[in-house]
This record gives structure tokens, C-alpha cells and sequence, in this order.
């Protein structure tokens, strides 16, 4: 089952806030993959990866992915 919501921001410790007040943590590999993201609709989808137990997709171009990790950062808005 996945949800969508508005990537508000992503900083560069790879700290990302979506619109539906989640949090996440994307690895620093993955962070050029999203310079465009701010602002749009992302898909999240839960993996495989233990580590890593989500994926985020931008809904536009749902090929464009990155891996993410529930944060335990506060929503700052």
C-alpha cells in the first residue's frame, strides 16, 4: 500500500519533511536524486530493506526513487 504527499524540504544531512507532518531520513548517496522534489508529490511505498524501510518516489516521474527511513526529527512548520 503506498501514500503520497508534498516533499516540503530536504536538507543536506538528508533530513526530508513531506506534507503529511512525516519524516525521513534519505541516505546522502541518494540527495542529488531529489534536488528537484521540493514541492511535488512523492509516492511511499514501504521495502524490503531493513535498513531502509521505505522508498520515496517522485509521483511525476515515479522511475526517479530513493531510498528513506522513518526520522525521529520534529516536524518544524
Amino acid at each position: 500500500m503506498s501514500q503520497t504527499a508534498t516533499l516540503v524540504e530536504v536538507n543536506a544531512d538528508g533530513i526530508a519533511w513531506l506534507s503529511n507532518k512525516a519524516v525521513y531520513r534519505v541516505p546522502a548517496g541518494h540527495l542529488p536524486r531529489m534536488k528537484d522534489w521540493p514541492g511535488t508529490e512523492v509516492i511511499i511505498e514501504r521495502s524490503g530493506n531493513s535498513v531502509w524501510q521505505y522508498v520515496l518516489k517522485s509521483a511525476a516521474t515515479p522511475q526517479q526513487w530513493v531510498h528513506a527511513t522513518p526520522s525521529s526529527g520534529v516536524w518544524k512548520w
